[in-house]
């Protein structure tokens, strides 16, 4: 029973640490990203940095507009049940008992969060690709790649062979 209660605890450490650094990294990457989307940035600059980088007409940039417009209320509706289960998790984290079944669905909850922003940046990804012409998919296609490439320079570590002895 005591090694029970030891995994139990153990299991609570690792997911509050885990959400903790999740929460920093994702301070971190609002303060750092030049992702074209859902940065630190106004969707202004972000908009501003698309037409310029890909040449954007007044009709291309008007939709893509509406189109950012429209995802940032429901990203930011997400953002705000997302920062709240994280303060339940956190009381959940201080509580003088341990109810695993709140956890879990506190847990399952910021998954859920988690996982609809992501769709709703890769459908904002896929209508702002409809908008463009063929060069401009390329182009725009470039920019999300070599941003992707720099995050992941950028945030892994390199592990050789002899390192996990």
């Amino acid at each position: 029973m005591n090694r029970l209660v030891m995994i139990i605890i153990s299991a609570v450490v690792i997911i509050a640490a885990s959400l903790f650094a999740w929460h920093r990294g994702n301070v971190h990457l609002k303060e750092n990203s030049g992702d074209v989307m859902f940065s630190r940035y106004s969707d202004d600059h972000e908009l501003d940095f698309l037409k310029k980088e890909l040449e954007l007409d007044d009709t291309q940039y008007r939709k893509i507009s509406d189109l950012y417009k429209n995802s940032s209320a429901v990203v930011k509706g997400h953002k705000d049940i997302l920062e709240n289960k994280k303060r339940e998790m956190t009381d959940l984290m201080n509580s003088p008992t341990f109810d695993e079944k709140k956890i879990r669905k506190t847990l399952e909850e910021i998954s859920s969060q988690k996982i609809e922003l992501e769709v709703i940046r890769f459908r904002q990804r896929y209508e702002t690709a409809k908008i463009l012409t063929d060069e401009q998919k390329i182009k725009f296609s470039t920019l999300l790649n070599a941003k992707g490439k720099k995050f992941r320079e950028k945030h892994s570590k390199d592990i050789k062979a002899g390192d996990w002895k």
